[in-house]
């Protein structure tokens, strides 16, 4: 987040978190004046356009028979079954990660629990953020993983500034880190960078098979790639940095 706002500031985005939208006030010219509270204070924006941006409500059939929590989720057990035994639910209306590639997976698995088969019901879910720079991230974070590993975690950085396409497309900010466990399990990556929405899949498969730093830095990676800037992340956690010290 400090290196997406710093890239932000440098394109004369003004950003302001912790922040409450009060009213948006359209003028004559057909723009428009959003007052936002902000630090004890309220301020005044001017904007062109406004994007609403207030989160997903589950939307279904009214009267729908099943059961519902708190939040006007349908909840589902491990098979996507609702508590109306030949209704199953997926996606958005159960709650989670509310992501599209994450609700494909979960139709498709309450199909195949709905005609008699044992689905998985359980991934590595990649996260992605469509900034300049993009971000891309799937497993644990550090804090995460140092609650439940301790300080027994094998970590590496790569910067993009190490990256020869990066550095060639002008888009060097940013940066990839993997985190494992000690015995060289990956728990999670995360990067930041030119196209790294692109990669986060590849990434994705290292931990959906729970594979090994050792088995990932293995393989030959293309170059002059983004995606080698996470074999450098994996090298470097290894002690082993190829483009890096």
């Amino acid at each position: 987040s400090k290196t997406l706002l710093r890239e932000f500031r440098k394109q004369k985005i003004k950003v302001l978190t912790s922040a409450r939208v009060q009213q948006v006030v359209p003028q004559a010219d057909g723009t428009g004046v959003v007052q936002v509270e902000y630090k004890g204070r309220v301020e005044e924006q001017s904007a062109d356009c406004v994007l609403v941006s207030v989160g997903r409500k589950a939307v279904f059939p009214k009267g729908f028979p099943g059961a519902v929590d708190g939040r006007g989720l349908i909840v589902v057990n491990d098979q996507f079954q609702t508590s109306v035994p030949h209704i199953y639910a997926a996606g958005d209306i159960i709650g989670g990660m509310q992501l599209a590639h994450l609700a494909f997976e979960e139709g498709m698995a309450a199909v195949d629990s709905a005609f008699g088969g044992s689905p998985k019901g359980s991934w590595q879910v990649p996260r992605c953020v469509y900034t300049k720079p993009e971000i891309g991230a799937v497993g644990m974070t550090e804090g995460e993983a140092r609650a439940v590993y301790g300080d027994e975690l094998q970590i590496g950085l790569f910067s993009m500034k190490g990256n020869g396409k990066a550095v060639i497309s002008g888009m060097d900010s940013g940066f990839c880190k993997v985190i494992a466990d000690k015995d060289g399990r990956v728990l999670g990556v995360h990067m930041i960078g030119p196209q790294v929405t692109e990669i986060i899949a590849g990434a994705t498969t290292v931990l959906e098979h729970q594979l090994s730093m050792d088995d990932w830095v293995e393989t030959i990676h293309p170059h002059p790639t983004v995606a080698e800037s996470v074999r450098e992340a994996a090298l470097a956690a290894l002690g082993r940095g190829l483009h890096s010290i």
